[in-house]
């Protein structure tokens, strides 16, 4: 039972942060990056 409330609890961060709409690290982004980069956005829901 235990580990089955750890588990929840560890993934609670995940799904916050894939459904969040906004970018949360506050690292300045770059202008114009290249065609095989994730956009800040999509780099962090991916995480």
């Amino acid at each position: 039972m235990f580990v089955f409330i750890e588990l929840l609890i560890d993934a609670v961060p995940g799904i916050l942060l894939s459904l969040n709409g906004q970018v949360l690290d506050h690292v300045a982004s770059v202008p114009d990056p290249q065609w095989w980069f994730r956009d800040a956005l999509q780099d962090q829901q991916f995480a």
